[in-house]
């Protein structure tokens, strides 16, 4: 499976994607996050890369719509991910 890209372009914005160690809270397993500020996608280092990838998919629908609860955006980015490898569209 290919590398996550160190950027890519959302709605014609450049998002800048960075591997970092994130911490979890007590009650959430962070796996992504947003700074919507800087144009930027924190992905934890930690995960393996499909889980990298699907984590990407997860905080690129935030971006999209930032309106969908966080159980829709989970179980959209799993489908899709499971679309895209399936259809060897996305290679592991």
């Amino acid at each position: 499976m290919k590398q996550l890209p160190k950027s890519i372009l959302v709605e014609g914005k450049k998002y800048r994607i960075k591997q970092v160690y994130l911490q979890d809270t007590d009650d959430l397993d962070v796996c992504g996050f947003i700074i919507g500020a800087d144009q930027t996608i924190l992905i934890d280092r930690r995960l393996s890369l499909p889980e990298k990838w699907e984590t990407l998919l997860h905080e690129v629908l935030h971006i999209l719509n930032w309106r969908l609860g966080e159980n829709t955006v989970t179980s959209l980015s799993s489908r899709l991910f499971g679309v895209l490898v399936s259809n060897d569209l996305l290679k592991i």
